[in-house]
C-alpha cells in the first residue's frame, strides 16, 4: 500500500495488538494467536497477507456481504472498525514479516474475547 503514513502504521499495530477495549474491539491477536498465524483448525492467519485481500476481506464483514455462523463475532468486529482503521490494519498486517516455517497456533492461551459461533 503506498502512501501509508507512520501514523497509519502506529494505528494498525495499535488495534492489532491491543485493541480498543473502550468501544469493545478485541486485538487481532486475541483470536488469530499471537504470532497471527491462526489457530486450527478454524481460526485463519493474517500475518503477512496482502493489504488489499485484507482490505477486501475486513469490508466484506463490514458491510454484511461476508457471515459467519451467529454470534458473528469477525462481523461484528469489522462493523465496529472505521474505514481508515481496516486501511491501517490491513497496511501493517501485511508489513509483518512471515517465517517459512511459521504454523498455526494448536490453541489460544486465554479464552476468546466473545462469543464466535464459528468456534464449538
Amino acid at each position: 500500500m503506498p502512501g501509508v503514513t507512520p501514523e497509519q502504521l502506529a494505528l494498525g499495530e495499535r488495534l492489532t495488538v491491543l485493541g480498543d477495549a473502550e468501544r469493545r474491539i478485541p486485538p487481532c491477536q486475541a483470536c488469530h494467536g499471537e504470532q497471527l498465524t491462526g489457530v486450527v483448525p478454524m481460526i485463519p492467519g493474517l500475518r503477512g497477507l496482502p493489504a488489499p485481500y485484507l482490505d477486501a476481506q475486513i469490508g466484506a464483514w463490514k458491510n454484511g456481504v461476508r457471515h459467519a455462523r451467529e454470534p458473528d463475532c469477525m462481523g461484528r468486529i469489522a462493523r465496529a472498525l472505521k474505514a481508515e482503521e481496516i486501511t491501517a490494519i490491513s497496511a501493517w498486517l501485511s508489513r509483518q514479516p512471515y517465517a517459512v516455517d511459521a504454523k498455526p497456533a494448536d490453541s489460544l492461551p486465554n479464552k476468546m474475547p466473545m462469543d464466535c459461533g464459528v468456534l464449538p
